[in-house]
């Protein structure tokens, strides 16, 4: 925190939503010009993920400020820890 920094004069982003954008068994997929931001996913889960899906094209798209993992694209690998 910067030092005199006064919490009741700022502003604090506070991430809520664990998963942004989760494709299961779907087909066609588009995304283009999307920002994921501000996921709060455990450590070992991403904040988009598609599983299982078909033709998928993805775009000039950003994952940025995720507390796990950004973008996976088919079937995430625990390694059982």
């Amino acid at each position: 925190m910067q030092e005199g920094l006064l919490l009741d004069k700022a502003s604090v982003e506070v991430a809520v939503r664990p998963k942004l954008f989760w494709s299961s068994g779907k087909k066609n997929i588009f995304l283009r010009g999307i920002i994921f931001q501000h996921a709060n996913t455990a450590l070992d889960e991403p904040a988009v993920r598609f599983y299982a899906s078909s033709n998928i094209l993805v775009e000039i798209v950003n994952s940025d400020g995720t507390t796990g993992g950004g973008l996976v694209l088919g079937v995430h690998a625990h390694n059982g820890a």
